[in-house]
This record gives C-alpha cells, structure tokens and sequence, in this order.
C-alpha cells in the first residue's frame, strides 16, 4: 500500500509538473500592441515598424482609437509625450489607408513661420516658446477640425487633404492659412501651406483634382476685421508643390457675338455687377430695340457661375432662367451645353479692349465675300474709355449708302449713336461721313473717315486722331466673327 502511495503521487507529481500547452493566440490582422521602451520616441517607433519616421501620425490616430473601446490603452494627447511601459496600437499596413482628421491634427505644418522649419500640432494645437522670455506673447497655431476638405488632388489615387490652421501671437490678428496634406502612402505629408487672410472665415473646403476650393466670408469696404460678411469663394490650385491662387474677380462686363436665326447676328453683353446683380443685353442688330433680361449670380459650389435670370424689366418671367458658366482667364463660357451644341463665351471687355484677349475672329472667305458683295455689313470692334469699362463700337455699312456708328461705353448710359453716309472711292476703300445723332441737329462739321480693306479687318487710315488715339481704329466684319464660334 505504501508503496502504491508513492507511486500514485511521484505520477501525480510528473502530470503537474509537465508544462500546460495552450492553442496559439490568434494575431490581430489589424495591427499589434506595443509597449513603450526607454529611449522611444513616436517617431523612432514609426521608423522600426514602417520604415518611415513621419508616419507616427497614424500611431497616434489608430492607439486613440483602441483607447476609445480597451482601457489597457493610454491616449495620445501629445505626440512629444509618451511613457515608458504604455500601451501603443500599431497598425499593421498604413498604405492605402486614408487620411484621418486626428491624423491631421498629429501632423507637422511647414509656412507659418519663417524662422522656423516646421510646426508639430498636437490635437490640433502648436504652442512654441514665447518671442520673449518670460513674456507672455508666444506663437501659437490651432487647426480648425471641422472644417475639413478630403479629395485626391495630386492623382494618385490616395485621399489628400486640405486644411485651415489659425495663427495667434496674443494680439488681436487671428491670422488663417490654408495648408494642403498628401497622402504618401498613408503617411501625412504637409506640401504646402499659404496665407489667407486675417480674420477670414472658412465654412467649407472641396477639392476637385488639383484645385481647392473655400467657401468663406470676407470683408466687405464697410466690415470690421472682426465681423466679415461678404460671402465669396476662394481658388487654389496645387502647382509644382506650391499653392497658387486662382481666386479672380469675376464681376465684370462680357462681351459675345453669335449666331441668329432672323437676323444679322446676336451682340450679347453680360454684366456680372459687383453687388451680385446680373443683366444680359441681347442686340440682334434688326433696329428692334434690344432684349434686356435682368437677376442675380452667384458662384456655386462647383466654383461654377450661376446666373438666374427673373425677368425683363416690365416683364417677370413666369419660371427663372439659370445659365451655368464657367471662369478661366476672363471668359465666361457656358458649362451646361449638350453633345453637338454650339458652345457660346463671352470676353471681358477690358481684355478685349486693351489687347489682353484677341478678338475671336475667323477671315476664312473674307476677302472672296467682299469682292462678291462689297462692304455692306455690320462690323464691330472694341476700345479702351478713360471714364468706363470700354467702348462697345458697332459700324454698320448699310444698302443706299446709310451708315450707323454706335458707340456703347456701358455704363448704363444710352450708346451714342451716328448717322450719315458712306461710300466706294476710286482706290476700292470706304469713305464714311457721320452728319450727327438721330433727331437733333447736324453736326456743323462732319466726321470724316476712310477706311481700307487691310488684314481682313475695315482699317481706319485717314481720321481725326483725337477719336481713337494712338490705338486706332480696326473693325472685325461679323461673318468672321460668327464662324470663330467653337463647336463640340
């Protein structure tokens, strides 16, 4: 029995003493836990894992996640300050991964200090060492986390992002940069940054391909700086890793010719007024009085220009008229126009008149045309106007020798309209005489002009230099400017 005792227990002993085989944990596909050593930083760690030091970002997005659900994790509150033995998340794969707006708020900034490289933001606030020692004045930058844009702006394929970082040095200026973040294989990359405005107010960024757009309140000639209330957009376009803006102003006068079913031609003028106020003036050239349509326009969120025509003036229409159009470098150009359409621009005035812009303008068959039928015709051109936006001048060359020369500076004011005579000299050019305005007395001198055929344009050679001055004066005939029309 004894001995049977003492059997039983040395088994009983050896079954204990053998070691406790347990099934493998099962990792987490989603990444790994990892304890904080002496001598880690967020960055070092990035670098082991990741091979890339600027990636601790999402360190610090995915172990505050993990915090929010698992109390074994300690928050991230400043990306400088983490503790030997906490508990990190790393995640197992950061490329593809989009960017976070706590990434965001982890990330360093570049272009808000000139004397130093980079800012680091921790939870979407840097705060440096004051200017002074022991002053109370420091810089400090604060990231606004609602207003947030997300697109792919460099076309890679990665979401990127757009972001608004505030400027406060303890005085009154609260000064707004916009600063756009790639995504270099899940890593935040801050790749340019530029100033905006002092007290600007941003509700809302979109980006489309490689441009930014804001949609923000400024200020207005009577505004404080505190209270902006001018609502605008504002454009940037990513370039060569710098940020351009391409805000322009768009109120304006634009100016289109293009073709009419009944009549010679339709002279459309669109006026985007400064108050947000929009009239399209239509002149189909037939001595019938022009259509004046009259609304509002406004850049929509597309960074489209949305015109909403109500009415004439005597005469509300029943249902708005909306144009949608579009801004590049002064021309407005309709942006809802259909697969063999015809697509219908105007031009800034002032582009036109300076020179800045050439008239849209195709000679082919001009010159056969003239020979055919002469110079009856409406011609038109455009000047430079010391007191306006510029001259609008339509010549027309009409059957019986009647002449009209009408001079538009709009402004508002009714065009300045001339009439008299022209015709054929023995040298095959045109001889123009304006004896005055409709219905008041003749001119006690004429106007005399003689105009040559040059360049496929009705050229003044022979005229009083103080009526055009050094420009001159060369008219487009407007077959040429009706078949510049472009087609889809």
């Amino acid at each position: 029995m004894h001995i049977r005792l003492i059997l039983l227990t040395i088994l009983t002993l050896i079954v204990t003493l053998q070691p406790t085989w347990a099934a493998p944990v099962p990792q987490d596909p989603g990444g790994e836990a990892y304890t904080v050593q002496a001598d880690d930083w967020l960055s070092k760690i990035a670098d082991k894992f990741y091979g890339e030091a600027l990636a601790y970002p999402a360190i610090v997005a995915a172990t505050n996640a993990k915090a929010a659900e698992d109390s074994s994790f300690t928050p991230i509150d400043n990306p400088d300050l983490i503790e030997i033995g906490q508990t990190l998340w790393i995640p197992a794969e950061i490329a593809g991964q989009p960017l976070t707006v706590e990434m965001l708020q982890n990330a360093r900034y570049e272009g808000i200090y000139e004397d130093s490289a980079a800012i680091q933001l921790s939870n979407g606030s840097y705060e440096g060492e004051p200017f002074v020692p022991g002053g109370a004045s420091r810089p400090t930058v604060t990231m606004i986390a609602e207003v947030v844009g997300f697109g792919d702006l460099n076309g890679n394929g990665g979401e990127d992002a757009a972001v608004i970082l505030v400027e406060n040095s303890g005085g009154s200026g609260s000064f707004y940069y916009l600063a756009v973040v790639l995504n270099q294989n899940g890593v935040p990359h801050n790749a340019a940054t530029i100033f905006i405005g002092d007290r600007a107010q941003i509700k809302g960024i979109t980006l489309s391909d490689d441009t930014i757009t804001l949609q923000a309140l400024t200020h207005g000639p009577d505004d404080g700086l505190c209270c902006p209330t001018v609502e605008t957009t504002l454009t940037h376009r990513l370039e060569n890793g710098q940020l351009v803006e391409t805000t322009q102003d768009v109120a304006g006068i634009y100016k289109g010719f293009f073709i009419a079913a009944s009549s010679p031609g339709r002279d459309s003028t669109f006026y985007l007024n400064a108050d947000k106020t929009a009239q399209l003036t239509t002149d189909f050239l037939n001595d019938e009085p022009p259509i004046v349509e009259v609304g509002s326009w406004a850049v929509n969120e597309a960074g489209q220009i949305e015109v909403t025509l109500t009415g004439q003036a005597d005469r509300p229409y029943e249902e708005p008229v909306v144009e949608l159009l579009t801004w590049q470098e002064g021309i407005l150009t309709e942006a809802d126009t259909q697969p063999g359409q015809i697509i219908q621009s105007w031009i800034e005035i002032s582009a036109l008149a300076t020179g800045q812009h050439p008239v849209p303008y195709n000679p082919a068959d001009l010159d056969q045309m003239i020979q055919d039928r002469g110079f009856i015709g409406i011609y038109k051109t455009y000047l430079p106007a010391a007191s306006c936006c510029g001259r609008d001048v339509t010549l027309l060359l009409g059957i019986n020798q009647m002449a009209q020369f009408k001079t538009d500076f709009l402004n508002g004011e009714p065009p300045l309209i001339e009439i008299g005579q022209w015709q054929m000299t023995e040298d095959n050019q045109v001889s123009l005489t304006l004896t005055g305005r409709p219905e008041q007395a003749p001119y006690a001198t004429p106007t005399q002009i003689t105009f040559a055929w040059v360049d496929n344009k009705l050229t003044a050679v022979e005229y009083d230099q103080n009526l055009f001055g050094s420009e001159g004066l060369s008219l487009y005939h407007s077959a040429g400017l009706l078949a510049s029309i472009e087609r889809p």
